[in-house]
């Protein structure tokens, strides 16, 4: 009975939609990061990441694209955006950005900037935080909802497995059992 009630909950909790959301960390003039998350889009929010200083976004696999402005209102062409994952020393003062959740999404990182902005250009691949510029490896990372699913499909298969395992000892345990004298 109780393997029966963990597999239903297992079950349920299958069918349950992973949240998609996003993170952007970017450091002031002191090298202070500050986090921004949401599992929405943002509208205009001010920030202050001098030139040179490291800043990065990450999607999380989700429907979000995240721009990048010189001023501090959103105003006018963004100077860089990303539609993955970006990390990279700011080219440009960034003084302000915004999230918009995107109609359509693609599998691989896209990118692009501005050559008269004094936005940052955006670049696709990770940096180390002590380096000055990017970095030419590139890094394949799992979004917080590729891990849960993982997670809950290996404690399913573990689940089922054990579930399957018990009750097949137990009701084959009666035909071995020795007669009572």
């Amino acid at each position: 009975m109780q393997v029966k009630i963990l597999l239903l909950v297992l079950n349920a909790l299958s069918l349950l939609p992973l949240t998609e959301a996003w993170t952007f960390v970017w450091r002031n003039a002191s090298d202070a990061s500050f986090v921004e998350h949401s599992k929405s889009s943002m509208s205009c929010t001010k920030i202050s990441n001098p030139k040179g200083k490291l800043f990065e976004y990450d999607s999380e696999e989700g429907p979000f694209e995240i721009s990048l402005y010189g001023n501090s209102d959103c105003s006018g062409v963004a100077g860089g955006w990303a539609s993955h994952f970006l990390s990279k020393n700011a080219s440009a003062a960034i003084n302000s950005f915004k999230v918009d959740s995107s109609a359509s999404t693609t599998s691989s990182m896209t990118t692009t900037s501005s050559s008269t902005s004094t936005q940052p250009a955006t670049s696709t691949t990770p940096t180390n935080t002590s380096s000055s510029g990017s970095g030419s490896g590139s890094e394949t990372r799992l979004s917080g909802g590729s891990i849960a699913g993982i997670v809950i499909g290996v404690v399913a298969g573990v689940a089922i497995f054990g579930g399957n395992f018990i009750f097949h000892r137990s009701t084959s345990s009666g035909t071995f059992a020795k007669p009572s004298a």
